[in-house]
C-alpha cells in the first residue's frame, strides 16, 4: 500500500511528490526533511537576492566603489573601470574614451536634481547635466585636490571630501575648508554630512597621531570630537548620515575594529563588538530606512529594534563579504556595492523583479511604500498597492494628528499606483501620510525640508 505526500515549495513552479511506503516511512522522513530544508533555503535566497556582475549586466568591472540612485530611480554605479548607468531596462557605460570623465576610477556619486549627476574620481570631479559634461580639476578650477574620496549632496550644496580639505560647490562657485583658512585643522577628510540645522559634520583623520577626529561647524563655530577620547582608537570616520530625528550616525573602521555611533545632542552611544552583537570589522556605509540602520563593511548588518542581523556569503546571496556602499531605492530594495563581487540587490519580501521593470506590479497585498525621495524639498512620490477594488484615500497629517490635505479619494482597482505630493504651502517638518483602502490603513512618515 502506498501513501502519497504532496509538498509545495516557495516557488509556484515546483511541486514535489513523494511516494513513501508505510514500512519505510520512518526511515525516509529525515532525508525528506533535509531535502526540503535546503530547497526552501535555495528558493528563498533566489527570491530575495539578485546579483549583477560583468557576466550578466553592463557593468564593466566587479569592483564597485560607489552607487547612487537619483530621483528617477536610475542607478548610477561607480566602478574601477568607469561609470555605469542602469535605468531598470538597459545599461549605459561612461568612461574616458566616450565621455569627459577625467578618470575611469570612480570614488563617489551624487545628484543635485533631475538630469544632474556629480561624479568623484581619483583625478577630479565631473558634472553631467542634461547630457553635457563639465569637469573640475586643479588645473582649471579652484578645487584643492583631484583625489576625491566622497561626493554628497546635502544642505542644498555639493560636498566633496578630499585628502586636502573639504570642498563645497554652491552658486556656481567652490568654497574650500582646510587647515589654512578655517577651523578644519585636519585636511584629510573621509566623510561629510549636514544636519537638519545646517551644521556641517566632517569625519577627518590625523595621520600624525593616527586617530580620527569628528569636526562640526555651525554659525561660525567649530567643535572637535577626538574619537580616541571616546574609546575609538585608530579609527577612520568613514561613514556619516543624519536621520529624521536629526541624530548623527557615524561608522568607523580601523585597527581596533568597527563601531556604529549615534550622536544625539551631546550624548554618544557607541555600539561595537565589546558591548553589542555587532561583529563587523569596519563600516564603510550607513543607509537609513525608517528606524532601520543598514550597515555596510564586513558583510551587511541590519540594526533594528536593538537587534543585529548580519548577511554574508555563508548565509545569504551576497557575492562578496567586503561592502563599499549601500543605498535604498523607492521599492525598499537594498543596493549593495561590493569590492570584488559586483552589485547585489536585496529585499526580504522577495520582490526583486521590480528592479528590471518599474511598471511591474510589486505584489498584490495592501502596502504603502516609502515615499521617494525622502527627505524631500519640493515634490515626492507616494506609491502603494491594494489587493482588491475599493475606495482609496491618501491624506496628509501633521505630527499632532491634524488633517492637512487629501491627495487621493477615489475608487481604485487592485494594482500598484503612484501619485505626487507637493508641500510647498507648508513649513519644513515631519508629516504623516495615511493610506486607507476599504477597512485597512497604513501610515508613513514624510520629511519635508524647504
Amino acid at each position: 500500500m502506498v501513501a502519497s505526500d504532496f509538498i509545495k515549495l516557495n516557488s509556484p513552479n515546483w511541486l514535489i511528490k513523494y511516494e513513501i511506503k508505510k514500512d519505510n516511512m520512518k526511515r525516509n522522513l529525515p532525508a525528506v526533511a533535509v531535502l526540503l530544508f535546503f530547497y526552501s533555503i535555495s528558493f528563498a535566497q533566489q527570491a530575495e537576492w539578485k546579483v549583477y556582475n560583468i557576466t550578466n549586466s553592463g557593468l564593466p568591472d566587479n569592483q564597485i566603489n560607489a552607487i547612487h540612485i537619483d530621483s528617477q530611480n536610475v542607478k548610477w554605479i561607480g566602478t574601477s573601470s568607469g561609470l555605469a548607468k542602469f535605468d531598470n531596462s538597459g545599461w549605459s557605460l561612461f568612461n574616458t574614451s566616450n565621455s569627459q570623465l577625467p578618470s575611469n576610477y570612480i570614488t563617489g556619486i551624487a545628484s543635485d536634481g533631475e538630469n544632474s549627476i556629480w561624479v568623484g574620481t581619483d583625478s577630479g570631479i565631473a558634472h553631467l547635466i542634461n547630457g553635457n559634461w563639465e569637469v573640475f580639476t586643479q588645473t582649471n578650477s579652484a578645487i584643492v585636490s583631484n583625489n576625491i574620496s566622497q561626493v554628497k549632496y546635502s544642505g542644498g550644496a555639493i560636498w566633496a571630501a578630499t585628502d586636502k580639505g573639504l570642498m563645497k560647490y554652491s552658486g556656481n562657485k567652490w568654497m574650500i575648508y582646510d587647515s589654512d583658512n578655517s577651523g578644519l585643522y585636519i585636511d584629510f577628510v573621509c566623510s561629510v554630512v549636514t544636519d537638519k540645522d545646517g551644521a556641517i559634520w566632517s569625519g577627518t583623520f590625523n595621520h600624525l597621531d593616527f586617530n580620527g577626529v569628528l569636526i562640526s561647524y555651525n554659525n561660525g563655530g567649530w567643535t572637535y570630537y577626538k574619537l580616541k577620547d571616546r574609546g575609538l582608537f585608530s579609527s577612520f570616520p568613514n561613514a556619516l548620515v543624519c536621520d529624521f530625528q536629526n541624530n548623527i550616525w557615524l561608522g568607523t573602521k580601523g585597527t581596533t575594529g568597527g563601531a556604529l555611533v549615534k550622536i544625539s545632542g551631546t550624548v554618544w552611544t557607541i555600539y561595537d563588538k565589546s558591548n553589542s552583537d555587532y561583529k563587523g570589522s569596519g563600516i564603510n556605509s550607513i543607509a537609513i530606512e525608517g528606524d532601520d540602520k543598514w550597515i555596510g563593511g564586513n558583510g551587511v548588518t541590519l540594526f533594528k529594534d536593538g537587534n543585529w542581523t548580519t548577511f554574508n556569503r555563508s548565509n545569504s546571496g551576497l557575492p562578496d563579504d567586503f561592502v563599499s556602499e549601500i543605498t535604498i531605492d523607492k521599492f525598499g530594495n537594498k543596493w549593495i556595492a561590493t569590492i570584488s563581487g559586483g552589485l547585489a540587490v536585496y529585499n526580504k519580501d522577495g520582490v526583486i523583479s521590480s528592479v528590471d521593470n518599474d511598471e511591474k506590479p510589486i505584489n498584490s497585498k495592501f502596502q504603502l511604500f516609502d515615499n521617494y525621495p525622502n527627505p524631500f524639498n519640493n515634490a515626492t512620490k507616494v506609491r502603494f498597492s491594494i489587493p482588491a477594488r475599493n475606495r482609496t484615500q491618501i491624506k496628509i497629517y501633521d505630527m499632532l494628528g491634524s488633517e492637512l490635505l487629501t491627495i487621493m479619494d477615489e475608487v481604485k482597482d487592485a494594482g500598484v499606483y503612484e501619485t505626487a505630493l507637493n508641500l510647498d504651502a507648508y513649513s519644513s517638518g515631519v508629516y504623516l501620510c495615511r493610506l486607507t483602502s476599504g477597512n485597512v490603513n497604513a501610515i508613513k512618515k514624510l520629511i519635508y525640508l524647504k
